[in-house]
């Protein structure tokens, strides 16, 4: 960190401590964001694998409460 010491003004300091503020709430935020794509593709998956069977058979498959179900998750 020799390089810091020789630049004057707060500005510079205050750009990098907000920066690597930014970097911190960012990586905190994104660090559940793979999780939660791989349950909502598991989620459509189903949706669409039901909608898929209820295209052949109608009675068996396609009922309300099953497709509520699986699109509000």
């Amino acid at each position: 960190f020799y390089f810091l010491k020789n630049i004057d003004g707060l500005l510079v300091y205050i750009a990098l401590l907000i920066s690597l503020g930014g970097l911190v709430v960012s990586w905190f935020v994104g660090i559940k964001l793979p999780g939660l794509e791989y349950n909502n593709q598991k989620a459509e998956a189903a949706f669409r694998k039901e909608l898929v069977y209820a295209e052949d058979n109608r009675k068996e498959y396609a009922k309300n409460e099953t497709m509520i179900e699986l699109f509000t998750g």
